[in-house]
């Protein structure tokens, strides 16, 4: 099997069993279903189970299916918490081999996205990401929710949104026993303990745990907080973030101690330990101990002398996220932040 520096994406999808992405054969044999177009006959005969839900290797947690057996082996690694690749900078683990070669590229600062979609231009790291992309701009449709009527070009889409109706969580954290219906939350989730941000804001640096919170917050520097909450007047970049907050409003998860509401019960959960003093996670080194496992995280480097965030300027190497983006800043010709007297 191939590799290629182009691959590396830590959410590729196993599904597509189209030669290298660079090739450049001929593909005569083409999908009546979804018009993919493939090299052989026999690709083209494996990708037609994906329509037909024939001959597949199921998970026998998530129900996931695959088209090989050795993609259902590397899957099972999400579940089991199996993490065998290493990363040599920032000691952090990896189930998956293209999920570390595509985590290097943020040390290394080479992050490249080759692939642009030629009808809005946004831009992919993986020829098979394009392609899925593409689907949004279609509106190919090919299953259907039986609940709710809602439709999917991909099948496996279909399988982890019937999760929503089900309450089916298969994905657990392996730090706090949370459970999710998807990979893609477990991932975000885990930052949250980790401390990890991989998406950086190129005009403040600031950085994120999510390319969703990063893409809200770039507006703030073309359009600003154009979204305002009727109660109390604060104001927003996205109707996303404004939604959340309202829910502060009218939330059920309210604290018992000050009637502060928050959004979820897990952001209850750990507000409480403002005022229990509550600090469950603790040091192995030295005792001290926390009320987040990030704060714990974070703390752990003071032993370990981890520093996993460098400067792509100098390689000047910071342990946060946040020592880094105000070291950016030392590197902006133009600052951000100007004294009144002196400029």
């Amino acid at each position: 099997m191939k590799t290629c520096a182009g691959d590396n994406e830590a959410d590729d999808d196993d599904d597509d069993i189209t030669e290298h992405q660079h090739d450049a054969k001929p593909k005569p044999y083409l999908c009546t279903v979804c018009d993919k177009r493939f090299t052989s006959k026999s690709y083209l005969m494996a990708h037609r189970n994906l329509h037909t839900g024939e001959n597949l290797y199921q998970c026998s947690q998530c129900h996931r299916q695959f088209l090989r057996v050795g993609d259902l082996k590397q899957h099972v690694k999400t579940h089991s918490g199996e993490k065998p690749f290493l990363c040599t900078v920032c000691n952090k683990r990896f189930a998956h081999n293209t999920s570390l070669q595509s985590h290097k590229q943020l040390h290394s600062g080479t992050v490249e996205k080759p692939f642009p979609c030629d009808v809005c231009g946004k831009q992919f790291r993986a020829k098979d990401q394009l392609k899925r992309h593409r689907n949004s701009h279609t509106k190919e449709i090919f299953h259907s929710c039986n609940v709710c009527d809602k439709q999917f070009a991909r099948k496996d889409n279909l399988i982890c949104h019937l999760r929503t109706h089900s309450g089916e969580k298969s994905y657990l954290c392996t730090v706090c026993d949370r459970r999710f219906a998807e990979i893609g939350t477990l991932r975000n989730h885990q930052r949250s303990h980790t401390g990890e941000k991989p998406y950086v804001c190129t005009v403040c640096y600031k950085w994120f745990r999510r390319k969703g919170s990063l893409d809200i917050h770039k507006k703030l520097h073309t359009t600003g907080n154009v979204y305002s909450c009727t109660l109390c007047e604060k104001r927003y970049s996205s109707q996303v973030c404004l939604k959340s907050h309202m829910r502060t409003h009218t939330s059920k998860y309210k604290c018992p101690e000050c009637g502060k509401c928050l959004s979820c019960s897990h952001d209850l959960t750990v507000h409480r330990r403002c005022h229990s003093g509550e600090k469950p996670f603790e040091c192995t080194v030295c005792s001290k101990r926390f009320t987040t496992s990030h704060s714990l995280v974070i703390h752990s480097r003071v032993h370990s002398g981890e520093k996993p965030y460098k400067c792509h300027v100098c390689q000047k190497a910071h342990s946060t996220s946040g020592a880094l983006s105000i070291h950016l800043r030392m590197h902006i010709v133009d600052k951000a932040y100007k004294c009144s007297l002196c400029s």
